[in-house]
């Protein structure tokens, strides 16, 4: 939930053309770097286990031969 905070802070600092800043520490581009590695990790892992869960032959009712 903290990547997603920190992803928020980032893009409206952009916005309002200052520099982003969340309880009073600024936030470097080490940390927007490993909130988004962070979010593709997340993104990635889902559409994998979607793909893989899409590719199984349990509960289809057909048998393997």
């Amino acid at each position: 939930m903290l990547v997603f905070v920190v992803l928020a802070v980032f893009i409206a600092g952009l916005m309002v053309g200052r520099t982003p800043e969340y309880l009073g520490k600024k936030i470097q581009s080490y940390d927007v770097k490993m909130a988004m590695l962070a979010l593709l990790v997340l993104t990635l892992s889902i559409l994998g286990f979607a793909a893989l869960g899409f590719r199984q032959q349990v509960g289809t009712g057909r048998a393997e031969q």
